[in-house]
């Protein structure tokens, strides 16, 4: 992973709890598959798998043949937030950025090597199909930079991924051919609108030095806390459980869980926490950051 470096994600996709969650058989979702229905860009989807969580009024859609890489949906977002980053690099008027799968995989943190290029490519190829239908979005701020208004929108984040072939009137050789993403323009705008999330690299490589089942939630937990005006944060236990996505029944289970990924990023130095009990008599955790390294 690159030194210094920071990711710049869109601040309500990082502090969302529910776009980049992975629906399981142990979940609190509904899911079922449905026929012929419409991407974001008003495309027909012949089968997608659809999902809701509970209390959330949105609805996921994605075409079936992407359900294997639902398990990496937490890869998608390093993408998209890699992908974001280069929008605020290069600030392209018509949307389009041109990079390479490597110089996305650099950003992202991710080993560079043909297995995980291609997991970039169908991570890319994801996000251009994945559609939020009634996903609430900003359109205006009110003089103190809070929303004012909002509309609806069957949402997406990338309208087409392509690979460049002219560049200055000439064909470009292949072995120089950039990668093109288009981001939609909903998306463009939210971006404009809002100041980034800013994540340190660093705090995702100490989350993905975690034990392998403690990864994806402790890289939901970093995606949040980046997000957060606030530091430190204080959530009662039951948000942490949500922030982490954490689903086993069993409440000792989740408080274990809870601590055993708060430990490790401490230990790696990302954060400090306490524990204090809440008016209601259960655990409140207070989240203190750190940024620099």
């Amino acid at each position: 992973m690159a030194e210094n470096l920071n990711l710049k994600m869109e601040r309500n996709f990082a502090r969302d709890a529910h776009a980049f969650r992975c629906p399981t058989k142990r979940q609190d979702a509904e899911k079922d598959m449905r026929r012929l229905v419409q991407d974001h860009q008003k495309q027909l989807i012949l089968e997608a798998a659809w999902w809701r969580w509970q209390g959330d009024k949105r609805e996921f859609l994605i075409p079936r043949e992407f359900i294997p890489f639902l398990p990496k949906i937490h890869l998608v977002r390093d993408v998209l937030a890699a992908v974001t980053t280069l929008w605020y690099q290069q600030r392209p008027e018509d949307r389009k950025i041109y990079t390479t799968l490597r110089e996305i995989a650099r950003l992202a943190g991710i080993p560079v090597n043909q297995e995980n290029l291609r997991e970039i490519q169908t991570a890319l190829a994801f996000l251009r199909a994945f559609t939020i239908v009634n996903q609430e979005v900003i359109t205006k701020l009110d003089k103190a930079g809070r929303k004012k208004e909002t509309t609806m929108l069957t949402y997406g984040f990338i309208s087409y991924v392509g690979v460049e072939g002219m560049r200055d009137g000439k064909e470009v050789p292949p072995n120089k051919k950039r990668t093109i993403i288009c981001i939609t323009e909903p998306y463009a705008t939210l971006l404009n609108l809002l100041p980034p999330a800013t994540i340190p690299t660093w705090w995702l490589d100490a989350a993905k030095k975690l034990p392998r089942r403690q990864v994806a939630h402790a890289k939901n937990l970093v995606y949040r806390l980046a997000a957060e005006r606030r530091n430190p944060a204080e959530w009662k236990e039951s948000t942490v459980e949500e922030i982490l996505d954490l689903r086993s029944p069993r409440t000792i289970e989740r408080r274990r869980a809870i601590r055993r990924i708060l430990d490790g990023l401490a230990a790696a130095g990302v954060l400090e926490y306490q524990i204090r009990g809440g008016i209601d008599g259960k655990p409140v955790y207070v989240l203190r950051t750190k940024r620099g390294m």
